[in-house]
Parts: structure tokens; sequence; C-alpha cells
């Protein structure tokens, strides 16, 4: 499970600070002694806060409605997307004064990242939030069909590392 946090620290300012992560050993799960930190970031509490909840919505062939909660209101936002995998500063960029935006003339059965951000004012942005991932669908709703397909293991393996497709 991926947690993200933010910890104000100014009432510690000239101080010298230790970072200290604790963790609890489950007893029933096979994972029991795995624990893993990282993308742990010191920084300067920013002066223009970062939408929060991004989600999709509305997901069709060639749209989907993102929206988000702003931690401001008022705001100017800055939406960038493209298909997943793209960095930064190279997908499709836009800026709208509503918390949604329509993303629009997509591509059927691709997976699309988006990120937001607030502007706060002249050089003044939050950081970005997101990746938000989703993919839009193949096929219209009215053409898709409900299967079910019963699988087992003859050979008695797990599968062993598998794979179906069905198309």
């Amino acid at each position: 499970q991926w947690n993200r946090d933010t910890v104000d620290l100014s009432a510690y300012a000239n101080d010298t600070i230790r970072l200290r992560f604790h963790f609890t050993v489950g007893t029933n799960t096979a994972f029991r002694n795995d624990c893993a930190i990282d993308d742990v970031v010191v920084r300067q509490t920013p002066t223009c806060p970062q939408p929060t909840n991004l989600s999709a919505d509305s997901i069709n062939l060639d749209s989907a409605l993102i929206t988000w909660t702003p931690a401001d209101s008022g705001g100017t936002f800055e939406v960038e997307f493209g298909q997943t995998g793209f960095g930064l500063g190279n997908g499709t960029r836009t800026t709208t004064t509503a918390d949604s935006f329509i993303l629009n003339n997509l591509q059927s059965a691709t997976t699309y990242d988006v990120y937001v951000r607030d502007i706060c004012g002249p050089g003044d942005t939050s950081f970005w939030t997101g990746p938000l991932v989703f993919t839009t669908p193949a096929c219209d709703t009215s053409e898709q069909c409900n299967f079910s397909i019963e699988l087992f293991d003859s050979f008695g393996d797990g599968w062993n590392g598998s794979e179906i497709a069905v198309i």
C-alpha cells in the first residue's frame, strides 16, 4: 500500500531533525517481514498547496471527465495528460479555472496518465498531483458482452506463470 503524507516541520526551524520509520510485523501474511520506504523528500513547505482526490469519471471511447478537490477556492489549474509513461512537460497541457476538465480526442483501448497542479500566482505553482491512470474502453458499452470462462490446471503446477488473453 502506498501512503503519501506531509508533515509540517516549521516548528523545528534551525534545529537538527531525524526521520524515523517504524513498522509492525504482521503475523497472518506471507510477507510479514517486507517493508519498503522510498521517495522520502524533505523540502520547504510550498506556498501553493496541491489539489487532492484526483479521479476519472464518465470514461468513454474518446473522452473522460477528470475531477479533483482544490486546496483553495478560486484558483487556476494546469492539467497535463498523455499516454501512460509520458514525462511531465511532454504531454498535452491546458489550464482551467474549474475543478474538473473533460479530456477529448482520446484513443480507445488506451491507458492515460493525468496530472493536475494549482497555479496560485505568477511563478507560484503547487506540486503536481498524479499520476491518475485510467484506460478508455475498446468499444461502446452497448457492443460489449459478458463471458464466463472456466479454467482448470490439468497439469497441477498452479499455471506456472502462464497467461490467457481474451480478445
